[in-house]
């Protein structure tokens, strides 16, 4: 198995509010309902879904709680938070309040962000279903002002503060898309407080690089 989450999908108990809460609420792109010819019964799922692309690559579903139980042939259970959460990183601490007044806003259950003590601000807000979403501000190593940029071997930069916090990813994404068409070598930093590294040349994108980290309760 690669090292990589290309699809999540979250269970909702309606999915066109869930849509209006993601692409109006939010803001995420979507061409709506889709799937709709595809028509369940008692045993087989339905084929409605719900799909967003993001930045990063990721593709983010909307799926009925039941057909989804339906399609992974286990018993359908209760909506529960807790049992996951899923991180969004932006560049500043201003970012982490305004994304969470939006959330609010289009109707999501927000907790008040603090400092934690291992040096990220953030706070959690759930979505009309109950996944929890956290929105994180990771800064930079202390006394440095910002993080160093990387180089791809071939002239090209791009600081990591725009890698690991910008909420547009698609420069960066350019970067990597040239890097992997013309360099055989990886490219990799350590990434300060998670000492995590991100790998970058022919390898697919990796979790400090994308908008959307997946964290396991």
């Amino acid at each position: 198995m690669d090292a990589r989450i290309d699809v999540v999908t979250l269970a909702v108990a309606d999915l066109e509010r869930a849509l209006v809460f993601y692409r109006d609420g939010l803001g995420l792109e979507s061409p709506g309902v889709t799937g709709t010819q595809f028509v369940g019964n008692e045993t087989h799922p339905a084929g409605a879904v719900v799909m967003f692309t993001l930045d990063n690559g990721t593709t983010l579903g909307l799926y009925p709680r039941g057909e989804l139980a339906k399609d992974a042939e286990i018993p359908p259970g209760p909506a529960q938070s807790g049992e996951f959460s899923l991180g969004h990183l932006v560049a500043d601490r201003t970012d982490v309040d305004a994304l969470l007044a939006r959330a609010e806003a289009a109707g999501a259950t927000v907790t008040e962000a603090h400092d934690r003590p291992w040096g990220i601000y953030s706070s959690y807000f759930r979505d009309p279903d109950g996944h929890l979403w956290e929105i994180i501000y990771n800064p930079p190593p202390a006394g440095s002002g910002e993080w160093p940029s990387v180089h791809f071997g071939h002239g090209d930069k791009v600081s990591k503060t725009s890698v690991l916090h910008g909420f547009s990813q698609k420069p960066c994404h350019a970067f990597a898309s040239r890097c992997r068409a013309t360099c055989a070598r990886v490219c990799a930093w350590s990434v300060g407080g998670w000492g995590k590294t991100a790998h970058f040349g022919h390898r697919p994108l990796a979790r400090p690089h994308s908008a959307l980290a997946l964290h396991s309760g």
